[in-house]
C-alpha cells in the first residue's frame, strides 16, 4: 500500500493532469478519487485527533496557561474587532437605536427561530421537534404525514445546519436584552455539537457546510457574549467547535482541477476563524491559507469585467456575499487586501448594478439555490442590489448607493455607524447606472433604457466549459418591463430531482433561445448532474450602443457538430424610442432541418395568451401588470403554445405558458420577431406593432444578416 508521502509524491506529479483537466475525460472523478484515498490513508488528521478523553479541545488553546486567562481575555480585548458589533455590545441603549429600523424584521424571524419554525427558498414553514434533529429531514414527518411523496432533497438538511437562525436570535438578544434569546442559541449549539460528533455525519461531508456555519456561530457569539448564559463551560465548548470546525476546513478544502465557490468559501471560513481566533493553535495558519485562497480565488473565478466564471447569475450574488464581509473584516482589523482582488470586486460589483433591474430583481441564467453566506438580507432576500450599500462604502462608489436600495442590515452590520455617515456623505452622481453595457469577456450584455431592461447571455456551458452551474442558455435572454419580468428564464428547481427533471431546467428548450432539430447545443449528461459537454462556444460579432439603438449579434458552434452542421446566429435590435425589440435567428448551414425559437412566459400569465395568425405570435391579457406582445414577421412559421415551468426559486415551480416557433426548411435560414412590452392597463396595437418591425428590419446591421440566412 502507498504511504501518505509517496502518494502525496505521485500526485505532485500529477501536475499536468491539473494544469490540463480538458485532456482527461475523467479528470473530476479521477480527482475525486484521491482525495477519498488520502483521506483513507491518513493524509487528512482524524477526528480522534480532537478528542481526549471527552476533553473537548483545551490542550488546542495556544497562548493561555489557564482556561479561566482564555474566558477573560476573550470578551474584554480590543483586538482583533469583529466588524461593527463591539461599538454596540457596551450600550444597550446605542445597540437598540443602530437596529431600530430593521427591529420588527429580526423580532419576527427571531421568534420564529426560537418556536423552531424553519423555511428553506420556496419549500414551506416546518415546526421542527423540541430537540431538533440535525440529521434527518425537517420535511420527513410532514411528507409522512400528509403522503406527499418524495422528500425534498438533501440540501435543505444543509440548509439547517448552517445554523443562519443563530445569529438572528443574537440581533433579537441586542434589541431586547431578552435572555431567552441568548438561551435558546446556547441550547442551540449544545444539541447541534451532541448531534454531530467532529468529522462525522452527513454534516462534516464538505468543507464548505463546515465554513459557514461556523462563520455564523462566531457571529451569534459576538451578538450575545455578554450575556450570563455564556457561562465558562458553555465558552469552552464554543471554543472546542471553533478549534475543530477550522481544522476541518483547512484538511477538507475543495480545491479540484476547477474551483469554483466552495472552494471561496472555505477560504473566507479559515479566513474569519484564523484571524478572530488568535488564541487557538493553528490559527496564524488558517489566516495565512484563508487570506491566499480568498485573495486569489477571485481572480481565478471571475473574468477581469468582474463576471464569474460559473455561468450562474444566482451565484454571482452569492460569491459577492462571501466576499464583501470579508472585506469589511479586513478592513476593520487593517488586513492588507491585494490591490487586483479589490479591483475585481469592484468590477463583480459593477456587473450586480448593470443587471439588477428597478425592482432589485435579477435574471436567472444558470443554477440557483437561494442559499446565503449570513442570514441579514431580511428586507430583500431576493435581490442582489443590497449587496451595492456595503460596496458603495467600501469603494467609494456614489453610483453604486444611487443603486443600492438604501441603507441595509447588512450594511449596519458589517460597517456600523460611521459606514452609515460614510454612506450618507457620498454625493449625488451625474453619471445614470440606468445605461446598456457589455460584459465581454464574462459573455453578458444588459440593454436598458428607462424600465425596459434585457439581459442577454452569450457565455459557454460555465466553469470553464464543464457545466457546473451553468445551462444550456447560449445566446438566451430575460425581458423586464414596468415592473415585471416578462419573459422569463425557466430556473433550477431542485438539484436532487431525478436527472430527467434536473435537465427539464437546464435543457435548451427551458431558455429564450432557439433550437435545431431538437437537438440540445450542448450534451447533458443523463449521469452527473453538474456535467455538461462544452460543446457551444460562442462568438460575439457585433455590440453597439447609442441613444437610440443598442445592437448584440452573437453565434455558437453547438449544432455544428452533426451531420448536416448548422451554426446558430441571432442579432437582437433595441429600438429605445419605439420600446420594442428585434430579434433574428439566422441558421447557417446546409442540409434540410426544423428551426425552433422558444419563448417563456411568467406564471401570472397563465390563462391569458391571445394567439394572432397573420403574422403568427401572440400577446399577453393579463390585467393584473404589464404585458408582452411577439409577432413573427415570417409567415410561415408554426406556433404552438403549451404548458412549461418557471421555478423563481429552489424547491419551487409553476406552470407557465411556453411559445414555440418552429419552421422546417433548407439552410440557411432565418426566423424573426417583435418583441413589444405592453404597460398595465395598456393594450396590444398590432399594426404599431408592424410597423415598428419594418423600419427596424431596415437596419444595416439587420439586413446584412437576412442576406447571410437569404429571407
Amino acid at each position: 500500500m502507498l504511504g501518505a508521502s509517496k502518494l502525496t509524491r505521485r500526485l505532485r506529479k500529477s501536475a499536468y493532469f491539473v494544469a490540463h483537466p480538458h485532456r482527461f475525460p475523467y479528470g473530476y472523478a479521477f480527482w475525486s478519487a484521491t482525495e477519498r484515498l488520502k483521506r483513507k490513508l491518513g493524509v487528512y488528521r482524524t477526528a480522534g485527533s480532537f478528542s481526549r478523553n471527552g476533553d473537548p479541545g483545551l490542550e488546542d488553546i495556544a497562548h493561555a496557561a489557564t482556561y479561566q486567562n482564555v474566558h477573560k481575555k476573550l470578551p474584554a480585548r480590543p483586538c482583533p474587532r469583529f466588524f461593527a458589533v463591539p461599538e454596540i455590545l457596551h450600550s444597550p441603549t446605542r445597540s437598540q437605536a443602530s437596529l431600530l429600523p430593521w427591529r420588527k424584521d429580526i423580532l419576527q424571524a427571531a421568534e420564529r427561530a426560537a418556536r423552531h419554525v424553519f423555511q428553506y427558498a420556496g419549500f414551506p414553514h416546518v415546526t421542527l421537534q423540541p430537540e431538533i434533529d440535525w440529521l434527518g429531514n425537517p420535511y420527513a414527518a410532514t411528507v409522512a404525514s400528509s403522503g406527499a411523496g418524495a422528500l425534498p432533497d438533501s440540501r435543505v438538511i444543509w440548509e439547517l445546519n448552517r445554523c443562519h437562525q443563530l445569529p438572528l436570535l443574537g440581533l433579537a438578544y441586542q434589541v431586547t436584552a431578552d435572555e431567552s434569546f441568548a438561551g435558546e442559541i446556547l441550547e442551540q449549539m449544545r444539541s447541534w455539537a451532541k448531534s454531530n460528533p467532529p468529522w462525522e455525519g452527513a454534516n462534516w461531508d464538505n468543507a464548505m457546510e463546515a465554513a459557514v456555519r461556523i462563520t455564523n456561530w462566531v457571529w451569534a457569539y459576538h451578538l450575545c457574549r455578554s450575556s450570563p448564559h455564556f457561562s465558562e463551560t458553555k465558552l469552552k465548548g464554543f471554543l472546542y467547535q471553533v478549534q475543530v470546525h477550522g481544522a476541518f476546513i483547512v484538511s477538507h478544502l475543495e480545491r479540484g482541477p476547477v474551483s469554483n465557490n466552495h472552494y471561496l468559501a472555505d477560504g473566507v471560513g479559515l479566513l474569519h476563524l484564523g484571524m478572530l481566533f488568535p488564541e487557538i493553535k493553528g490559527s496564524r495558519n488558517w489566516l495565512q491559507k484563508g487570506k491566499d485562497i480568498v485573495f486569489k480565488e477571485v481572480i481565478q473565478q471571475s473574468y477581469p469585467d468582474g463576471v464569474s466564471y460559473e455561468g450562474s447569475v444566482p451565484y454571482h450574488g452569492f460569491v459577492l456575499e462571501l466576499l464583501l464581509p470579508t472585506l469589511a473584516l479586513c478592513r476593520i482589523n487593517n488586513i492588507n487586501v491585494p490591490k487586483n482582488t479589490l479591483q475585481r470586486i469592484e468590477r463583480m460589483l459593477e456587473f450586480v448594478m448593470a443587471y439588477s433591474r428597478l425592482d432589485g430583481s435579477y435574471p436567472q441564467f444558470g443554477d440557483r439555490d437561494d442559499g446565503r453566506f449570513l442570514p441579514f438580507a431580511i428586507e430583500t432576500p431576493d435581490s442582489h442590489a443590497r449587496l451595492l450599500a456595503v460596496g458603495a462604502v467600501l469603494f467609494d462608489r456614489p453610483d453604486f448607493k444611487e443603486a443600492a436600495p438604501g441603507w441595509t442590515l447588512e450594511a449596519q452590520l458589517c460597517l456600523g455607524d460611521q459606514g452609515h455617515k460614510e454612506f450618507d456623505e457620498l454625493p449625488p452622481t451625474s453619471v445614470t447606472r440606468l445605461r446598456s453595457r457589455a460584459f465581454q469577456r464574462g459573455g453578458v450584455y444588459v440593454m436598458r433604457h428607462g424600465d425596459l431592461h434585457m439581459t442577454i447571455d452569450c457565455a459557454d456551458v460555465g466553469l470553464k466549459g464543464r457545466g457546473g452551474h451553468g445551462h444550456n442558455d447560449c445566446l438566451s435572454f430575460e425581458l423586464y418591463a414596468h415592473g415585471r419580468t416578462l419573459l422569463a428564464d425557466s430556473g433550477t428547481y431542485q438539484y436532487d430531482a431525478p436527472m430527467s427533471e434536473r435537465n427539464l431546467f437546464r435543457c435548451t428548450a427551458a431558455h429564450n433561445t432557439a433550437g435545431v432539430d431538437g437537438q440540445e447545443m450542448a450534451d447533458l449528461s443523463q449521469e452527473d448532474p453538474w456535467r455538461i459537454a462544452s460543446d457551444a462556444h460562442p462568438t460575439v460579432h457585433q455590440w453597439h450602443s447609442d441613444a437610440d439603438y443598442d445592437i448584440f449579434e452573437g453565434s455558437h458552434n453547438g449544432y455544428t457538430r452533426f451531420k448536416h452542421p448548422v451554426r446558430h446566429r441571432r442579432c437582437v435590435v433595441f429600438g429605445k424610442k419605439d420600446r420594442a425589440f428585434l430579434l433574428v435567428d439566422a441558421f447557417l448551414g446546409e442540409g434540410v432541418h426544423t428551426y425552433e425559437a422558444f419563448f417563456h412566459l411568467t406564471p401570472e400569465h397563465s390563462g391569458h395568451v391571445e394567439v394572432t395568425e397573420n403574422p403568427p405570435g401572440f400577446y399577453t391579457v393579463d390585467p393584473t401588470g404589464a404585458n408582452i406582445a411577439v409577432l413573427c414577421m415570417d409567415k410561415e412559421a408554426h406556433l404552438k403554445l403549451s404548458e412549461g415551468y418557471v421555478s423563481r426559486r429552489y424547491g419551487e415551480k409553476a406552470a407557465a405558458p411556453v411559445a414555440r416557433f418552429s419552421w422546417k426548411g433548407p439552410a440557411p435560414a432565418a426566423l424573426r420577431f417583435c418583441l413589444c412590452p405592453i404597460a398595465p392597463g395598456g393594450t396590444c396595437d398590432l399594426k404599431k406593432l408592424l410597423l415598428t418591425a419594418a423600419s427596424l428590419l431596415e437596419l444595416p446591421e439587420v439586413d446584412r444578416l437576412n442576406t447571410l440566412a437569404r429571407r
